[in-house]
């Protein structure tokens, strides 16, 4: 019950954002409604798709790692002890984890969807697709949109991740936050600067730029299978150290232990 809640506060904060997210870039590109009769949904949506979601990108990234609350707490709590006395660890693993993971559906993804819809409502002229580039092909604006949420999923799952991982050792919630949001942003960072110029060497600049965190994993700039490749590994590899460091009940009860 507690999770739907959260799912849904989840969905009300996308909803809410999206609203001021599109009458922000409106009011910004079309002041007292000029040209607003002639500009084609689609663009609209793919700008305020790539240059106002930013924003509420890091809004979003910080709202999900706070959302690992409960875990960070029931972990610190000691209940865990007492819960491993009436069901498998194992079950219990599974059984949070997949409800966090399933936030993953309702936030950033949730917020593009209603991006996307009020940018349909709005502006009537419909348009033929998007072209990224003067001599690239179009592309419908409905299939960059599933790409972006699936895309964003990945992204969110990564972010719960890293967040249990780090909780795992900082008893104190305030710094399990500071740290998981520092290491998103040096991955990042590494992403940016060393993957995608490495990649750049071996493959096209459209492959690498999948490899580059914010630009492929985000905002879908690059090739999809290496966005997807990208994510999926990086899904896999913070699930194995997740699997890792909370797989033997003992040892975490004992961990609790120490630390109290």
């Amino acid at each position: 019950m507690k999770n739907s809640k959260k799912n849904i506060n989840f969905m009300l904060i996308s909803a809410i954002a999206s609203v001021i997210v599109v009458l922000l870039h409106i009011d910004s590109q079309y002041p007292n409604g000029l040209g607003i009769q002639r500009a084609a949904f689609d663009y609209v949506w793919f700008s305020v798709y790539v240059y106002t979601s930013s924003t509420f990108l890091v809004a979003a990234t910080l709202i999900l790692i706070l959302s690992c609350k409960k875990i960070h707490d029931l972990y610190h709590s000691g209940m865990i002890k007492n819960m491993i006395q009436r069901e498998t660890f194992l079950n219990i693993k599974k059984n949070y984890l997949f409800k966090t993971w399933q936030s993953s559906f309702f936030l950033y993804p949730t917020f593009l969807i209603f991006t996307y819809i009020i940018c349909f409502v709005v502006f009537l002229d419909k348009g033929v697709g998007i072209n990224l580039t003067t001599t690239g092909p179009m592309y419908n604006s409905f299939l960059i949109l599933l790409r972006a949420c699936m895309t964003t999923i990945l992204y969110s799952v990564i972010v719960f991740n890293i967040t249990l991982i780090v909780s795992k050792r900082m008893k104190n919630f305030a710094l399990t936050t500071i740290l998981s949001f520092i290491i998103i942003l040096i991955y990042a960072a590494i992403s940016q600067l060393v993957f995608y110029k490495t990649f750049t060497i071996f493959f096209s600049e459209q492959f690498a730029k999948g490899f580059d965190l914010i630009n492929g994993l985000i905002f879908g700039f690059g090739s999809t299978t290496a966005i997807f490749i990208h994510g999926l590994f990086l899904v896999i590899i913070t699930t194995l150290i997740l699997n890792k460091i909370y797989k033997e009940p003992n040892e975490v009860v004992l961990n609790y232990e120490n630390q109290n």
